[in-house]
């Protein structure tokens, strides 16, 4: 075997581990009693299990060309391949941001709900009054 198609194979196996790996976590994280439900949601889940199969994809394909089994021949197959895995790392990118911006927005409003009620905890004196001498009742 050539090295750059060892390269490739072990390349497309690291990408099917990795893909698998992910997923279990990710299944585990979504099935733990103890999550924190504002950061673990479906939709994070739903997300990230379709980026792993997609990460498996790519992986399966490049190992069988590696092995010699051509799934994309000629230079119609070559521009479907091509194709291919630029629209798998486009889908990918898409998703990896969505998520980005979906978990800051997560933490940004849990942490504003702390800071207000930490706020309303610290404007709250041991005499029943608040600071500014108004009655809590």
């Amino acid at each position: 075997m050539d090295p750059r198609q060892t390269i490739a194979d072990v390349f497309g196996l690291t990408l099917i581990a990795t893909a698998i790996v992910l997923s279990v976590w990710e299944v585990f994280q979504q099935r733990a009693p103890d999550r924190d439900r504002w950061f673990v949601t479906k939709s994070r889940c739903r997300r990230r299990l379709v980026v792993s199969a997609l990460l498996a994809a790519v992986g399966v394909v490049m190992s069988l060309e590696a092995r010699g089994i051509l799934l994309f021949e000629g230079v119609a197959g070559v521009l479907i391949y091509a194709g291919a895995l630029g629209a798998g790392a486009l889908l990918i990118l898409i998703l990896a941001l969505v998520d980005i911006r979906e978990t800051v927005g997560a933490a940004a409003k849990k942490s504003l709900e702390e800071l207000k009620s930490a706020i309303e905890e610290a404007n709250k004196s041991p005499t029943g009054r608040d600071r500014d001498g108004q009655d809590r009742s």
